[in-house]
Formats: structure tokens, sequence, C-alpha cells
């Protein structure tokens, strides 16, 4: 088989691109490993590198399209999907930005401060301690008593625990002040009533307006000042069971509040004016009533 040689080109120069194969010249096809005889590839070396190139990027784009991705997520009509907003100082290498501080944040550590705490005794209990001075009037039911004594004035101190609950207990002094009314007395002449009673309360309401009721037991001894009348046995006083009952209402500001009450005092085991009226008048002749107004402190 005889050896090639150069190749006429068209236009009649040799313009083949030779090169050695084993040592043999030969023709760019060839050396391509291509099975057919030598081509002419071009008047120009840089048009067949193009074109082999071209072809090259051709094969490994179709090589890449050939691979298989990842499937992406079918996404619903009614739920667009949510575009998450990019940081543009992220792709920079930057640090991220950071918003400014607002006036509120600066006042957070002050307003979430705890408030100073205040000395107990200008606190709330929790069961609420009451203590109250108040003063009224005060006077008897029967008749032949009011013809005795005439009303007069009444006062107490009175301390109360478990303002706040349901139910109160209260204990309390109780005093009274009665001039004597009977013809042929002297006139400067008065009853004076001094005694203790300790009470249940029934509290309506725990709010700033309190309504309340109450019933107790105590005692009272009455003596007669000022006056030259004495009993059969030569006695001024009388000491009597009672059992007073009422309603009231409290109206509180904070700490301090008022307080207005009506009572009832039933009266047993008393015998002053049977000694020094005459006939016996019957048991519970020195029952009495009384309103009384109180301000006071609560704990």
């Amino acid at each position: 088989m005889a050896a090639l040689g150069p190749e006429p080109s068209v236009s009649g120069r040799d313009d083949n691109v030779l090169v050695r194969r084993e040592g043999r010249p030969c023709t760019l096809p060839r050396a391509l490993g291509r099975a057919r005889g030598p081509r002419r590839i071009g008047k120009s070396p840089g048009i067949g590198l193009a074109l082999v190139g071209a072809v090259s990027i051709l094969l490994a784009a179709g090589g890449a399209a050939a691979v298989p991705g990842p499937a992406a997520e079918p996404v619903s009509p009614l739920e667009p999907p949510i575009l998450q907003p990019r940081d543009p100082t992220a792709a920079r290498g930057m640090a991220p930005l950071v918003a400014p501080m607002t006036v509120l944040d600066e006042l957070a550590p002050i307003l979430t401060a705890r408030a100073p705490q205040l000395p107990r005794a200008f606190m709330h209990s929790r069961i609420g301690i009451e203590a109250a001075i108040g003063a009224g009037v005060t006077g008897f039911f029967a008749r032949r008593a009011r013809a005795f004594a005439n009303p007069g004035g009444s006062w107490e101190i009175r301390v109360t625990l478990g303002s706040r609950l349901p139910l109160a207990f209260e204990g309390a002094y109780v005093g009274s002040r009665q001039t004597i009314g009977m013809l042929g007395l002297e006139r400067n002449g008065f009853m004076l009533g001094n005694g203790g009673e300790g009470n249940l309360r029934f509290n309506v309401s725990r709010g700033p307006i309190q309504p309340y009721l109450f019933l107790d037991a105590g005692w009272t001894r009455y003596q007669l000042r000022n006056t030259q009348l004495r009993t059969a046995d030569g006695q001024t006083s009388d000491d009597v069971l009672q059992v007073p009952f009422g309603a009231g209402v409290s109206w509180r500001a904070h700490h301090a509040f008022a307080d207005v009450r009506g009572t009832g005092r039933l009266m047993y085991n008393d015998s002053l004016l049977d000694r020094v009226a005459g006939p016996p008048t019957g048991a519970g002749a020195l029952s009495t009533w009384s309103f009384v107004g109180r301000l006071g402190w609560e704990f």
C-alpha cells in the first residue's frame, strides 16, 4: 500500500496539517483515529480546532442533561411559596444587619424590674386585719327604761380578724353614758355602761364597699353615778349578759376605711331597774339599740 503524501488543496496550496504518528507523517484526521481516509479540514488549522472544541462541548452538555436531578416538590396553587428575604450582606461576606435599638428596648429593663418591697406594716395581710375607733348614740327599747334614762352617747374600740374573708371575728370594748331622766332624781346623775363583746361577722362581699351581718355575745356592767339612788341592797351597779346582733357596711380606700353599723343588744339577768324603780319590769328591760360610725385602718 503506497504511502500517503500531501494532498493538493482546492486552492492549490499545501495547507493540510501534518503530524507525526508512530514516527510517520500523517494528516490530522488520521491522527485523531478516524477510519475514513484523510480529509481536508479547512483553509486554516484554527477552524479545525474550533470544530473539535464545539463537538466536545456538545457531547459534555448532552451527558450532563442525561443525568437526572432531584425531583422538585410540587407547589399547591392554593398555597403559594413563601419567599424568604435575603440578607444582601451575606453574599458579600459582611456581618449581618442588626436592627437599631428602639426606645422600648432601652426601657425594657426598667419596665420589667420589680418594684421595691414595702415594709410589712404598709402591706395588706392575706386575711385582713382591721383596727377602728367609733362613736354614736344608744338608748333603751323598753318604755320604762326610756323613762328612767335618756338616750346618750356610745363609743367603742374594735379589732377585726378576717375582713377579707367570708367569715371574720371581732372583739370590741363598748361604752355608753346616759343621763337619768326620772323625776325627783338628781339632774346631773347618769348611768355608765362598760363591757366587752366578741362576734362573728359574715361579709357579704370583699370589695371596696363591704356590707356585712354579725351576731355575738358579751357582757356589760351598768353603774349609777352622781345620784343618791340605791338598790334595796345598797348597790349602784348591775352586771348583765348581752347578745348583740345587727348589720353594717364599710367603705375602703386603700388601707383606711369608714364604717357605720346598727346594733341591737338583748340583755339577760338584768335587775337594776327592778331594784331602783319599784315593780319588776321583766327580763330584758335594759336591752338597747345603737348606731355607731367608725374610722379605722386595715393591715
